[in-house]
């Protein structure tokens, strides 16, 4: 594959791809805090090479970025600035597979534009180093196509297995290059398609046999996921105009990208097609969720540039008084520019946050026994084995649950803001009242404070 690649002749694209992987590494100590999710794909990733003897379980995460991270703790390395170096790095391939991608049905100029593009995209330069699942999975997505367009159609199957298996929702480009195949419906395509399906399955066999073997059911993490995202994410509820607004924070062009998937359904390439088919399901799909956060379109963002880097050039290739060229020129400038300054934005933010769990953090080290905790956070750092508060999510019959199990707890780590309510659980609130009272009663109180409006408690037996 390395071969196909010819990377000696396109040091243009080696440029960006080094220069955004040097800018990450110099700007990866501002990312001061672990998140939320990154913190359960640490510990997952822990519970898989400890056999559960330390970390986390979630069901319905992916486990290829667990298995990622967790292998690295394993061997006695830090896992979070080993994986925020391995997403940096991913990242950069995405920037590179991007351009691959476009070189060949789309032509060098669409290629290097999409690329400039991808890296300069605040979302998408932002979220690299943060060890959420887009990047990863989004780079096993583009190596897939990439091995599709260049005939390796079993490899292709096998990676896309890989994407999905990092994030559920990398199905979206698997059902677009489906969509996309079909477009031409005959013998050929169709012997093409099943290569395809048997790499996905033979990826995805494994995944399917532990499933049984831990839940006796193999459909367990996808039904949950499901019956989660319908429970959670009431704060980042937006309106259908949301992304199409958000979108000119990342690149001013993007609407042309509808220009492009028109070109590219005019176009006899079906790889073209393909990249169209990608943007557009996924848009309208991330466009139809009620929960919306940028982080999302990161999934679709290689192939939206693509699309508005072709339009753009097949624009600007109609003009033929230089200075219109040159104006095109200025204005990509300028958007490159306007970009540049929503990450710094994104920055200035993230570098100043405090640990809203410091306290906590701070008398976890010397908790033992079993350990409950409503968020997962203080235990990114340990190899602890820990229980879930939170999970799947809080209600009547979750609280219940806990108050039946107080007994079998020996540390209880709780901040009431994690134990987030339901849209429209008008008595969610007094729940955790009850919650609490039950613990004040059966436990001893070791540490009680309040963080930014947030109760948070630390409970010994």
């Amino acid at each position: 594959m390395a071969a196909h690649l010819n990377l000696k002749n396109n040091k243009e694209i080696l440029s960006i791809v080094l220069l955004f992987f040097a800018l990450k590494i110099f700007l990866i100590s501002m990312y001061k805090l672990v998140w939320w999710d990154a913190s359960v794909y640490i510990g997952m990733g822990k519970s898989i090479f400890s056999f559960g003897n330390a970390g986390l379980w979630e069901s319905t995460r992916p486990i290829i970025w667990p298995i990622i991270l967790g292998f690295f703790w394993k061997i006695g390395l830090n896992e979070v600035l080993v994986g925020r170096i391995i997403e940096i790095a991913l990242g950069g391939l995405c920037i590179l597979l991007t351009y691959k991608i476009a070189e060949k049905p789309f032509g060098r100029k669409t290629a290097l534009l999409s690329a400039l593009f991808l890296a300069v995209s605040p979302a998408f330069f932002f979220f690299n180093g943060i060890m959420l699942t887009e990047i990863v999975s989004t780079f096993f997505a583009l190596l897939g196509l990439y091995l599709f367009i260049n005939k390796r159609f079993l490899f292709s199957g096998m990676l896309l297995g890989l994407a999905f298996l990092s994030r559920f929702l990398q199905f979206l480009i698997f059902i677009s290059l489906f969509a996309a195949v079909l477009f031409y419906f005959n013998k050929k395509n169709i012997r093409v398609l099943l290569k395809v399906i048997i790499g996905f399955v033979v990826v995805l066999v494994p995944y399917i046999i532990f499933n049984q073997v831990l839940y006796n059911d193999i459909m367990f993490p996808f039904t949950q996921h499901v019956t989660i995202t319908k429970n959670s994410g009431w704060l980042n509820y937006q309106p259908l105009s949301y992304y199409f607004f958000e979108m000119f924070k990342e690149n001013i062009f993007y609407l042309l990208s509808f220009l492009g998937v028109i070109l590219a359904f005019k176009s006899k390439d079906s790889n073209k097609k393909i990249v169209a088919s990608a943007f557009f399901i996924a848009f309208v799909f991330f466009n139809s969720l009620n929960q919306k956060e940028m982080r999302f379109l990161i999934i679709l963002m290689p192939y939206m540039y693509i699309l508005v880097s072709s339009s753009i050039v097949s624009v600007s290739e109609k003009f033929k008084n230089n200075f219109y060229k040159n104006m095109f020129a200025v204005l990509i400038v300028l958007s490159l520019m306007f970009s540049s300054y929503n990450t710094y934005l994104l920055y200035q933010q993230e570098s100043a946050k405090q640990n809203p769990y410091a306290e906590l953090e701070i008398r976890f080290t010397d908790a033992n026994g079993v350990i409950w905790t409503s968020n997962p956070v203080i235990a990114a750092s340990s190899s602890k084995k820990i229980e879930l508060m939170y999970y799947p999510f809080f209600s009547v019959n979750k609280k219940n649950e806990i108050i039946g199990s107080i007994p079998n707890a020996d540390f209880v780590f709780l901040d009431l803001c994690d134990l987030g309510c339901r849209h429209g659980d008008a008595g969610c609130e007094k729940e955790k009242d009850s919650l609490l009272w039950s613990l004040k009663k059966k436990l001893k109180t070791d540490y009680s404070s309040e963080n930014d409006g947030c109760g948070q408690y630390v409970f010994r037996k």
